[in-house]
């Protein structure tokens, strides 16, 4: 039974390990604050700047768009968190637009 149980335990913990979900980084935000002090908001929203629903493990549409130049394990680059933000920013003239204007990206 002991050996069971054990098996169990590290069964639940690989499967915990394996599961890729998407969480809000807090150095996201506060990097997005910093370069963008004047967006209206932004502090109220808080993850919601990138994310949108109850669980945090759905993106919008701004969200979707920094997940393809930066990740969770990007947390402490701010070089690269920052070169992301540009990148949105100049891609998606929506985005470019609202952050010049102090509004928040996908309003």
């Amino acid at each position: 039974m002991k050996k069971v149980a054990i098996a169990f335990v590290c069964g639940a913990v690989a499967l915990c390990m394996s599961v890729n979900s998407a969480y809000a980084v807090k150095p996201f935000l506060d990097e997005f604050m910093k370069k963008y002090p004047d967006v209206k908001g932004a502090a109220d929203k808080k993850c919601a700047v990138c994310h949108e629903g109850d669980t945090k493990k759905v993106r919008n549409d701004y969200g979707k768009a920094l997940n393809a130049f930066i990740k969770k394990t990007d947390a402490k680059d701010t070089a690269k968190i920052n070169e992301a933000f540009e990148k949105v920013a100049t891609e998606n003239k929506k985005f470019g637009d609202n952050l010049k204007a102090g509004k928040l990206p996908t309003e």
